[in-house]
């Protein structure tokens, strides 16, 4: 096996920080791993040109179970600083982050923002379905809906202008993720769905379709 190279004594990690291009008008969705149980805004610095931002809320998605929704006042043109301190996020099984980390939010104006019309055809009649909107490999948006016929459309806007991936999860135990099968249980993994759309341009509404 490879081993990297240890850090020197008293050396700390190297700063990973992820940028992501946000709208103007909606909360930001931070994604993780698992779902989320709780947060610590006291544990929450958001900075913008230097300054504190305090006038913000955080908390658990109840729609997209495995993100925490950021509600602020954005500016538009601007870029914010995010820095959450170790336990600032729990996860359902009680799991606090160890390490610090970072984000910051590129907030776009209306003109650099577009919109997205997706219908879903071959649904199953209650059945529940997770939808993820992917943005390369970050969670722009999310949906959970029991599907009431065999087909549903889905409207996004305010969307940063980019290439979308629309994935589609057959949510079977209804716990909102996608979950992998078991060979001595004989259980099958959850149906994916997926589908690549047309380039979302800035100022532009894209209508796709996709097959469950």
């Amino acid at each position: 096996n490879k081993r990297g190279r240890p850090r020197a004594e008293g050396t700390p990690a190297p700063k990973v920080v992820k940028t992501v291009n946000q709208s103007h008008v909606k909360p930001a969705l931070l994604p993780f791993n698992t779902p989320i149980a709780s947060v610590d805004t006291s544990k929450w610095l958001f900075v913008l040109d230097s300054v504190g931002v305090a006038d913000f809320s955080a908390k658990p998605d109840s729609a997209a179970l495995r993100s925490v929704k950021v509600e602020l006042a954005w500016k538009s043109s601007k870029t914010y600083n995010l820095t959450l301190l170790p336990g600032a996020v729990t996860d359902f099984y009680g799991v606090a982050n160890a390490d610090t980390l970072y984000r910051n939010f590129n907030v776009l104006s209306e003109k650099q923002l577009g919109g997205l019309s997706l219908t879903i055809q071959s649904l199953k009649p209650g059945s529940r379905y997770v939808l993820q909107l992917l943005n390369g490999t970050v969670l722009e948006e999310e949906r959970v809906f029991d599907a009431e016929m065999v087909a549903k459309k889905l409207t996004f806007s305010n969307l940063p202008a980019a290439s979308y991936t629309a994935q589609l999860i057959e949510d079977w135990n209804r716990n909102g993720r996608w979950d992998t099968g078991d060979y001595f249980a004989r259980r099958q993994p959850e149906p994916v769905f997926s589908k690549k759309l047309d380039p979302l341009r800035a100022n532009w509404e894209v209508e796709a379709i996709m097959q469950a």
